[in-house]
C-alpha cells in the first residue's frame, strides 16, 4: 500500500537550491545522519524506504524497482519497456521544481506543495519539531 499522508519537518527540509546551485536531493547527506531531505525524501521515509537507499539521488527515477513499488502511482509508474528506470509523472516533476524554486516564498511553496500532493491523493503536513 502506498503512502497517503506524511509530514515534512521544516528544520530538516531541503528546499530551494542548495550549495553550488544544485537541486535539493531526496536526502543530501550520503551518510544519512542528520541529512536534510526534499519533500519527496520525507515521503520515501514514510513509505518505509531506508534513507541509505535514496541518499544522494535527486528524484524517484533513480530509485530501484522495489523502492518505487511502495510509492504512490500518481508520482512514479511502472518501469518502461522492462528497463531499469522508473517512470516519473508530471506531478512528480512539478513537485520537484516547486521544492527547488529559489524565488517563491515559504508560505507559497507550502501552500502549492499541499495542493499538488492533494491532486495526487496525498496529504502533506508541514510541521515544526
Amino acid at each position: 500500500m502506498s503512502v497517503k499522508k506524511f509530514k515534512v519537518i521544516r528544520s530538516n527540509w531541503a528546499r530551494g537550491k542548495i550549495s553550488g546551485g544544485k537541486s535539493a536531493l531526496l536526502i543530501d547527506d550520503s551518510t544519512c545522519l542528520n541529512g536534510k531531505m526534499c519533500c519527496l525524501g520525507f515521503l520515501c521515509k514514510e513509505a518505509g524506504i531506508d534513507p541509505i537507499d535514496f541518499a544522494g539521488i535527486g528524484d524517484f527515477s533513480q530509485l530501484d524497482e522495489v523502492s518505487t513499488m511502495s510509492l504512490p502511482s500518481t508520482l512514479v509508474g511502472e518501469l518502461e519497456d522492462g528497463g531499469s528506470t522508473p517512470y516519473v509523472t508530471t506531478l512528480h516533476n512539478k513537485i520537484v521544481r516547486l521544492n527547488d524554486d529559489v524565488v517563491v516564498s515559504e508560505k507559497y511553496r507550502e501552500e502549492q506543495l499541499t495542493h499538488l500532493f492533494a491532486g495526487g491523493g496525498i496529504t502533506v503536513e508541514f510541521v515544526d519539531e
